[in-house]
């Protein structure tokens, strides 16, 4: 009889087994990172080398590849067609610098920013212009966009943008103007920018409203009957003719205007310059015998026609232009026959 039989135990002696599952090779990520920069930088050298800079992708119904060229092409004037013929135009902008020049068209056309979004819409007469902060920072950029231009419509696109140019890897806003070509049939023009700042060259104006809350204010050319400038932070520099009233004040920064006009027929408020912390100064072509003037500073010196006068505040003139002037900190000076 077996053994195991005779001693009424059943229980057989089996040999251990091994539970431990089958190992399995580990996936070295430190390798493979290292793998996937190479491969990027190669391709980043073979894409700089056959003259790629870059581009965008755009994820809706599929992928779309759109070039660094290609965008830049897009990216020119947007002739806009409506019914209407526009007499007023308004511009906000986020941010970036507006630059508004005259054309022989008759059509408004747009140079959209490179990474900002524009909206256009007809109000009546007046084309209202709305550019919203966009950033373009580094090698990548991830975001939403009508394609960067958008008429009466909402729809929005998710993008990812290469950037292959060295000259563009910075941490701000990169070709971020918004530039408006205006015809002569525009005769009131508004813009306001959060941090930018305002051009605007050879365009004439029967009322002009310009705001910048960060950024400099530069008008040159042009006939304007009826001016408003102001900034929170930054300079104001007019030279162009006037024939009207000048509204023109910086928290942060100097006003200096230059009248070309010899007459100021349109006049109902006069000429207004402040600044609270800078100089103003106004130099204007007409005989000092058509303005009565007021001066005041709280820091600084006051000069009418190069001669200096003592004190805080004086007055002089009898003509039918008032011009008021005044400065916290900071010069002033009136300059006639110039």
């Amino acid at each position: 009889m077996d053994e195991h039989q005779a001693n009424g135990n059943d229980t057989w002696h089996l040999a251990p087994t091994d539970d431990t599952p089958p190992h399995k090779p580990r996936i070295k990520w430190n390798a493979l990172a290292l793998a996937c920069i190479v491969l990027g930088i190669l391709l980043f050298c073979a894409g700089w080398l056959s003259g790629s800079r870059g581009g965008r992708i755009y994820f809706r119904n599929g992928i779309t590849i759109v070039t660094h060229e290609e965008m830049a092409e897009n990216a020119r004037a947007v002739d806009l067609t409506f019914a209407n013929t526009f007499s007023e135009i308004t511009v906000d902008s986020g941010s970036g610098r507006v630059v508004l020049v005259p054309t022989q068209d008759a059509r408004i056309s747009v140079v959209r920013p490179y990474a900002r979004q524009i909206d256009i819409n007809e109000n009546g007469a007046t084309l209202e212009i709305s550019a919203r902060s966009g950033n373009h920072i580094g090698l990548f950029n991830f975001g939403l966009s009508s394609h960067g231009f958008a008429r009466n419509r909402g729809d929005r696109t998710l993008f990812l943008d290469l950037n292959f140019d060295f000259a563009n890897f910075t941490l701000r806003n990169i070709s971020n103007e918004l530039r408006v070509y205006v015809p002569a049939s525009v005769n009131e023009i508004n813009v306001r920018t959060y941090s930018g700042s305002i051009n605007m060259e050879d365009i004439n104006t029967n009322s002009l409203n310009l705001r910048a809350s960060s950024g400099r204010i530069n008008l040159t050319g042009g006939t304007h009957s009826n001016v408003r400038m102001q900034t929170s932070s930054g300079s104001i520099n007019g030279n162009a003719y006037f024939t009207g009233d000048i509204y023109a004040r910086a928290s942060s920064g100097r006003v200096s205007i230059q009248d070309n006009s010899t007459s100021h027929s349109n006049v109902n408020n006069g000429i207004r310059l402040g600044a609270s912390s800078g100089s103003v100064t106004f130099s204007t072509r007409a005989p000092i015998n058509d303005f009565s003037y007021s001066i005041s500073v709280s820091s600084g010196s006051m000069r009418v026609d190069g001669s200096r006068i003592s004190g805080r505040s004086t007055s002089g003139g009898a003509g039918r232009v008032p011009i008021n002037v005044s400065t916290s900190s900071g010069s002033a000076n009136l300059n006639f026959n110039q």
